[in-house]
């Protein structure tokens, strides 16, 4: 039996313990290792070690991996960069597979990686021809209610899965019952991070989020609604896309800290569209599925039978692309004002390897981009206000209280009774800043000026329409400066 001592940033002592080739890593504060030393103790001694033994050995151990190991990053089913990627196989013999510009091999891993509980085992890839992988898709693709455009999306989530450092995409799955929108993402995990429970519970607030973070690679959320998901689980959400960090006290009797920091995919689907708030909305994929044909339906138990059959060639062809995205990475070249970025050119180096023309993805995915951020501006009054406003003209210039005023003229009393709706030039000014982002993704860009004496000015500009030249746009501020009873325009 060999061990190695080592500590993450934030000094929690690890031990990796070989036994039989087999290299196990724990955390030497947690329950596990207990467990594990009270077992080769007892199997080596035939007695139990006291309680001053254990406290003490652990103690010493501490020390050592704190003072004198090395520091480690470890983490759950994956770990490494865009050189080497190792794929934690949650096997009985601990291999993993290391994946490279050269290829990928089945073998002992050099990273550290945490097993937790539930966790269930990746099956060994195989070598794939180019058509194997591409045969490979198609039958992953044939058990799924997704069209074609959608599965070019969902190769680049499960893709995507396999990322060493994100940010990740959130993809949304939209349909009404029987779309078979669970399916879906239960498939997806299965072949990134599958587990005993392929759903987990909404949290409820960030250490909860976290906490599951922590024991899943890919976090999969079952039928959420406008009733469950609110504008706090959103936030939480696109965090969590780009990376999250907790600061925890860690005693009461000290001032340390203890801090979780941690970045995940997110898989979510539901009936009606949670996806409102643009933060989340630019990270977001967005899946709309449609109803299963009776014809083809069939049964969970028969939907499990052949994602197993089908699983494993899927999981050895991603892993064959894998190869051929970090061989062409550094080199492949995108343009793109995506939030997501990184994901499109992480998928876009993998695009030879499936049989795709270059860019494909990216039409696809910023294409899909416009759609999510339509719907969001869909199901807020504001934004929804100033996009038929803005129909048919070039650009509006004038101050925040205007833009009010002519926004209130031009909207239903109902819309504006909501609790989004602002209520003076303040909040006017507050709620252009959560919607921008979403308005420029549709060619309306909201730009501030300097301030009046008594209030800042603020220009609206749709790129959609030809824009005026400088004598018409002096022409256009100035029939907005005057009110309706002015002869100016009020909606």
């Amino acid at each position: 039996m060999h061990y190695e001592l080592a500590h993450d940033e934030m000094r929690e002592p690890y031990i990796r313990v070989t036994v039989d080739g087999k290299k196990m890593l724990f955390k030497l504060r947690g329950e596990e290792f207990k467990r594990f030393f009270n077992y080769h103790y007892i199997r080596n001694n035939s007695n139990s070690p006291d309680a001053k033994l254990i406290k003490d050995t652990l103690a010493y151990l501490d020390g050592r991996a704190i003072f004198e190991g090395e520091m480690i990053d470890p983490d759950v089913r994956i770990v490494g960069d865009t050189d080497l990627l190792e794929i934690d196989l949650c096997d009985p013999s601990y291999r993993v597979v290391q994946v490279s510009t050269e290829g990928f091999q089945v073998c002992q891993s050099e990273g550290y990686f945490l097993r937790r509980h539930g966790q269930l085992p990746l099956p060994q890839p195989e070598l794939m021809t180019p058509g194997e992988i591409f045969a490979a898709m198609n039958d992953f693709k044939a058990i799924l209610n997704v069209s074609d455009e959608q599965f070019i999306l969902v190769m680049g989530v499960i893709l995507m899965g396999f990322h060493p450092e994100g940010p990740y995409p959130v993809m949304f799955v939209q349909g009404e019952h029987g779309s078979a929108k669970g399916s879906l993402c239960e498939a997806i995990k299965s072949v990134v991070d599958p587990n005993t429970t392929p759903h987990t519970a909404l949290p409820a607030n960030a250490p909860d989020l976290l906490i599951q973070a922590r024991s899943n690679r890919v976090l999969s959320f079952d039928n959420l609604s406008e009733y469950t998901f609110n504008k706090k689980h959103s936030d939480l959400f696109a965090q969590m896309a780009t990376g999250v960090g907790l600061r925890r006290r860690q005693l009461y009797t000290d001032d340390g800290e203890s801090v979780i920091n941690v970045s995940r995919m997110i898989l979510m689907n539901g009936i009606d569209d949670v996806v409102t708030q643009s933060d989340l909305g630019s990270r977001t994929i967005g899946l709309r599925l449609e109803p299963v044909n009776e014809s083809n339906r069939i049964s969970k138990r028969e939907f499990k039978r052949r994602l197993s059959e089908v699983g494993p060639r899927m999981f050895s062809a991603v892993v064959n692309i894998l190869s051929d995205i970090l061989r062409n990475y550094d080199s492949t070249d995108i343009r793109s004002g995506a939030r997501m970025f990184d994901m499109i050119q992480w998928v876009t180096a993998g695009e030879s390897a499936m049989g795709w023309e270059s860019g494909t993805f990216q039409r696809v995915y910023e294409r899909n981009q416009l759609e999510v951020m339509e719907a969001g501006m869909g199901s807020d009054p504001l934004a929804a206000a100033i996009i038929r406003y803005m129909e048919g003209k070039p650009r509006w210039e004038g101050s925040i209280s205007r833009l009010l005023a002519c926004l209130i003229a031009g909207t239903d009393r109902g819309m504006r009774s909501g609790p989004h709706w602002p209520r003076n030039a303040i909040s006017l000014g507050r709620a252009l800043n959560r919607i921008e982002t979403n308005l420029r993704a549709l060619g309306i860009s909201v730009i501030r000026g300097g301030r009046s004496a008594t209030e800042r000015t603020v220009t609206i500009i749709n790129a959609n329409m030809p824009q005026p030249d400088m004598q018409s746009e002096s022409v256009v501020y100035a029939a907005n400066e005057r009110g309706p009873e002015q002869g100016g325009e009020a909606a």
